[in-house]
């Protein structure tokens, strides 16, 4: 359950926000009519958001960010307000807040947003929290290690990746063994040096993972091919911060990934010469099936026996289906081969829809804001589904994308309202063989989407059209951007 501490003057407004900011369960709301009240509720219960409007008698928001941060109260604001000047903005981010919203417009996509910045909010504090316990429980290991030096000796160097422990300017106060091997010096001639002398190079490397944690005061990893060594590498840097607040010593861990990246390199080569040969041997075959195919038409001109002919039709059939499997493996073949990526769900959606013919069929996209990590041929889910609409929903004449909130992660819903699916007909949807076509689509679709974790359902009424669910679970979806 996410505690959250609302301020506003205005106890309508109060009231209101509370109703749907609770509707949907998760998230209980304290209303505080004033920052001063605000303030002493926070000294007497727990809290993980604060909600404050701007503008306030006595104290305002501002004052009231300003006053947690001179009691050292990390608690996440968001700013809730009808003022919606840039200059305001700015204020109200540099003095903490975590984000900033303007009151005004549709009231349920308004409180939709603001509930949404609460949990993330809330999700962004509790994670912070656990990586900061956690930091504090290496710390003491650390130092408890480093008080029984023979057994952290002992630990350090039988450790299989390299260990490094690191000044922030680079230099090596400690490596072991694994290390003193990869870059073929002792452990005391490491000593003094910089990491990036050892490799032959005059300044750290252009994507360095212990650059990235001096700044980010998180642990960084970074993978990427070192010439100088030949190999690839994973380099993770955590850092060590004391209690003055900056980085006392960086624990870089190194990782030789060489032969995973050699192997990884021999598959998509090999995948690479599968692709070529399928696509010759498709070609010469549907070259094949073509010839067949007007052969069967001049045999069908030539023969006026009844029962040949309607032989000859079964053929021309057998024939005809062969060339649309074929010609369905050609767009389905490189499932898996490339890896997974960030792609914007609206714009794959409506990239689906242009290359589809309509037939005048409305169509409702309301997919934007989300980002989903999935297999590039994610736009193929799409567009089989829009097919099964046009080709067998007999009667459609309007289809609806759109994203739903579910939990922490959301749902893709597609819809048309055609003829829909019989409820006897749905165990079997999703099964290799099913349908009227070529009984892949929907079977490929699910395996195209379970690569990364999501899963697809149909959800739609017999007779009042098709509905089909794509869940997407937390790890898999993002704002755009938050790369």
């Amino acid at each position: 359950m996410i505690h959250v501490l609302l301020v506003d003057d205005e106890p309508a407004l109060c009231e209101i926000t509370k109703i749907f900011l609770e509707r949907e369960g998760g998230v209980v709301v304290t209303p505080s009519l004033s920052a001063g009240e605000a303030l002493q509720k926070i000294g007497a219960e727990n809290f993980d958001v604060i909600v404050s409007d701007y503008e306030m008698p006595g104290m305002s928001g501002i004052d009231l960010l300003k006053a947690l941060n001179a009691r050292g109260i990390s608690i996440p604001v968001i700013i809730f307000t009808g003022r919606g000047r840039e200059e305001v903005v700015i204020e109200a981010l540099n003095n903490g807040a975590e984000y900033y919203l303007q009151k005004g417009g549709n009231p349920r996509m308004q409180f939709a947003e603001l509930r949404h910045m609460i949990l993330k909010a809330a999700r962004n504090r509790r994670t912070e929290q656990k990586l900061a316990d956690r930091e504090a429980e290496y710390r003491d290991l650390f130092q408890n290690m480093l008080d029984g030096f023979d057994l952290l000796e002992g630990v350090f160097d039988g450790i299989k990746d390299v260990l490094v422990v690191q000044n922030p300017d680079h230099t090596i106060v400690r490596l072991n063994r694994a290390g003193s091997e990869l870059l073929d010096c002792t452990p005391a001639d490491a000593v003094g040096k910089t990491c990036y002398e050892l490799i032959g190079r005059s300044e750290p490397c252009e994507v360095c993972a212990t650059e990235r944690a001096l700044k980010s005061r998180h642990l960084e990893e970074v993978e990427r091919f070192f010439p100088e060594l030949g190999r690839y590498l994973v380099c993770r840097s955590n850092p060590i911060i004391g209690e003055d607040g900056e980085v006392r010593l960086l624990i870089e861990q190194i990782a030789d990934i060489s032969e995973r990246k050699r192997i990884e390199t021999a598959l998509q080569q090999a995948n690479k010469k599968l692709n070529i040969l399928n696509s010759i041997t498709r070609h010469d075959i549907l070259n094949w099936m073509t010839a067949l195919l007007g052969y069967l038409e001049i045999e069908k001109d030539m023969v006026s026996d009844l029962a040949l002919l309607e032989i000859i039709e079964k053929e021309e059939t057998a024939a005809v289906n062969i060339k649309r499997l074929i010609t369905f493996t050609r767009e389905y073949q490189d499932i898996g081969v490339n890896a997974p990526a960030w792609q914007d769900v609206e714009r794959v959606v409506r990239s689906a829809f242009r290359h589809q013919d309509l037939n005048g069929v409305a169509v409702e996209i309301s997919a934007g804001g989300i980002e989903v990590y999935a297999d590039p041929m994610f736009v193929r889910v799409i567009e089989n589904l829009i097919d099964n609409s046009v080709r067998h929903g007999e009667h459609v004449t309007a289809i609806r994308c759109a994203i739903e909130k579910s939990g922490s992660g959301v749902r893709f819903v597609y819809e048309d309202n055609g003829v829909g699916i019989p409820d006897p007909e749905k165990p079997r949807l999703f099964k290799q063989g099913y349908g009227k076509n070529t009984g892949f689509g929907l079977f490929l679709s699910k395996e195209i989407l379970s690569i990364t974790g999501l899963s697809i359902a149909e959800e739609g009424e017999c007779g009042r059209g098709a509905r089909f669910v794509i869940t997407i679970p937390p790890v898999a979806c993002r704002a755009p951007g938050q790369g």
